[in-house]
């Protein structure tokens, strides 16, 4: 009996001295780990949950990426629990893999538990219930998949972040009998991603102030339908790092933040409800823009934060309402269809500068008030089929063109089908052309209302210029080329015709020799007249004398003239004078050298009338 007695003293002594080993540990790093606990007072007022251990160079920190799971401790060191004994209960341990170990080492009197960086799977909540002074329970970095049981009702404070949380059973795990008086609740950076779906048990604990989601990736459709109408009664301000968790739309791809996401969401809703709904029916989303300041100075933002600033574009429809004016829309306007009106007058749409999708199929829609506006400068669609539109200006084809013409290939889509013109010369010559040469994928369906072919109207892609413009018929392009080859043949014969006259008298003067052709020419009634010539002669004048010859006599007689009556005669009678002075033979050799130097000065200026040469001076 006596030696039990001893031995359950000894057992004592032995606890007892364990205890104040753990106590004296804990009392040498109190003040250093003191700044890296939970503040009980004020929850809210932390960077992260992370014990930086200074003791310990074993314990890895936690790593913020995502490809990192939880943190484990290294091989070859045995399972320790580094505890840490603060002022006003509160307890910290890390690197544990058995919750057990835990327990042991809790008070009742405890307010505050933290677990950073073990290796725990699952928690039972149920197992903290008999530690009713607990308030703040934080696992962080653990790898904890699955939570169980419900917390005490004095809990309020929960943290669970950095871990691996199973979405299959969020619902189940944070019931509102579970966590509905939680105050502060951290899920933030649990790989929550675009397929998976927070439970609506979440928004619905009646005590929660404070939800942390930051680092989760959540889909967009799910937060901007379901999301926002959980969140909206609440408050954006229950979120309080909503600007760290990413609200992301896979197709396209697009990554805005989540505060950004709900705010967009709660703007589409204000402006919508401005629209009249006599006029429009509808006033949907067309898409959220990021960090549209960028591109437009004055365009409104709904949330601008680390993440770059969002903001919202509208589709609104206004089709099928009878209206006879544009209606009138937010700035925020991308898209509207007006289609099935009676709108006449665009202009209005000036009034919407970015409005880049516009829709007027079956109006009565004159083109010319769209000139001028922004809208012609810059958009993506336009569709003015079946508006009875006679003319189409050259200028708004000329700006439709001038878009397309962008580096950007999906601007400037244009739709203007079923549309039948007043076909004219301007028609056929400057709109068919530029027409042809934009991209208008329906022009084959303009047709001319005054004019006709086989299959009815006639459409405009077959109209001709010869069909409605009236020029000369050599004007034909056709034929054109034809009148052009005649008239440079013509230029070059009468080139040809030149040349060969001066060049056939040139060589008659040389050799007197008649060109071949006048040698091969037939006899021509002309020809009669000039042998009715029959004398010729030869007349050879100077000053003072002038000698005839008959070319059939054999002597020649020399007469000398009266110098006197020379002079008196006019210098039109001297020059064909004939005064036989002297006869003589133009074979003889015994003529005078005078009489044969004044002859060699003369050269033959035409025939007499008694077959002699006329000769004169010459002049």
């Amino acid at each position: 009996m006596a030696q039990n007695i001893k031995f359950i003293l000894v057992s004592f002594l032995i606890m007892a001295m364990e205890r104040s080993t753990w106590v004296i540990l804990c009392d040498k790093i109190t003040n250093s780990s003191s700044s890296n606990t939970i503040n009980d007072t004020n929850p809210n007022e932390r960077d992260d949950y992370e014990v930086e251990i200074h003791d310990q160079p074993d314990i890895t920190i936690f790593d913020r990426s995502r490809k990192s799971k939880f943190i484990k401790q290294k091989e070859g060191k045995p399972e320790m629990c580094d505890m840490f004994v603060v002022s006003g209960g509160s307890l910290s341990c890390s690197n544990i893999k058995n919750i057990d170990f835990v327990l042991v080492q809790m008070t009742e009197s405890i307010t505050s538990l933290e677990i950073v960086n073990g290796d725990i799977s699952t928690l039972n909540l149920t197992l903290f219930y008999q530690f009713p002074t607990l308030q703040t329970i934080s696992v962080v970095n653990s790898g904890l998949t699955l939570v169980q049981g419900r917390l005490h009702r004095n809990v309020v404070a929960v943290n669970f972040s950095r871990n691996i949380l199973n979405p299959k059973y969020l619902e189940e795990s944070f019931s509102l009998e579970a966590f509905g008086h939680v105050e502060i609740l951290d899920l933030s950076q649990n790989w929550f991603d675009t397929e998976v779906e927070l439970p609506r048990s979440i928004f619905s604990l009646p005590s929660l102030k404070s939800l942390y989601l930051g680092g989760n990736h959540l889909e967009g459709h799910f937060v901007w339908s379901t999301m926002w109408e959980w969140i909206n009664p609440l408050g954006f301000d229950m979120l309080k790092d909503a600007d760290d968790a990413l609200c992301v739309f896979p197709l396209p791809h697009k990554v805005f933040s989540l505060l950004g996401c709900l705010k967009a969401k709660t703007e589409v809703e204000d402006t919508c409800a401005k629209i009249d709904k006599k006029k429009c029916s509808s006033c949907l989303l067309h898409g959220l823009q990021k960090d549209l300041e960028d591109k437009f100075a004055h365009y409104p933002i709904s949330h601008k934060g680390r993440r770059g600033s969002t903001a919202i574009s509208l589709a609104i429809d206004c089709s099928n309402r009878s209206l006879t004016k544009f209606p009138t829309l937010p700035i925020q306007t991308w898209k509207v269809d007006i289609s099935h009106n009676l709108i006449e007058d665009l202009s209005p749409i000036k009034a919407a500068p970015y409005l880049i999708y516009l829709d007027a199929t079956n109006n009565s829609v004159r083109v010319e008030s769209l000139i001028g506006s922004p809208f012609l400068n810059d958009f993506m669609s336009l569709s003015l089929q079946s508006n009875h539109i006679h003319h189409i200006p050259a200028e708004f084809l000329t700006a439709v063109r001038n878009v397309q013409n962008n580096k950007d290939k999906n601007k400037g889509d244009t739709f203007l089908g079923y549309n039948y013109l007043q076909c004219d010369c301007t028609t056929a010559t400057e709109t068919k052309s530029l027409l042809n040469s934009m991209r208008n994928p329906d022009w084959k369906e303009i047709f001319c209302r005054n004019m006709y072919s086989s299959s009815g109207y006639l459409p405009l892609k077959d109209l001709k210029i010869f069909d409605v413009c009236i020029i000369p018929k050599e004007s034909n392009p056709d034929q054109q080329i034809w009148i052009y080859c005649i008239i440079a043949t013509e230029v070059i014969l009468i080139f040809f015709i030149v040349w060969k006259v001066w060049y056939d008298h040139r060589s008659f003067r040389r050799t007197r020799n008649l060109p071949w052709f006048s040698q091969k020419m037939p006899r021509l009634p002309c020809d009669a007249i000039l042998e009715g010539i029959k004398d010729r002669r030869i007349v050879i004048s100077s000053p003072n004398v002038l000698i005839a010859t008959n070319p059939h006599q054999s002597q020649s007689s020399v007469y000398r003239s009266n110098s006197a009556a020379a002079r008196s005669m006019s210098s039109s009678s001297r020059n064909n004078l004939r005064i036989p002075v002297v006869h003589f033979n133009l074979k003889t050799s015994r003529s005078n050298s005078n009489t044969s130097q004044a002859a060699s000065s003369q050269h033959i200026v035409g025939d007499g009338e008694d077959g002699s040469i006329l000769l004169g001076r010459h002049h």
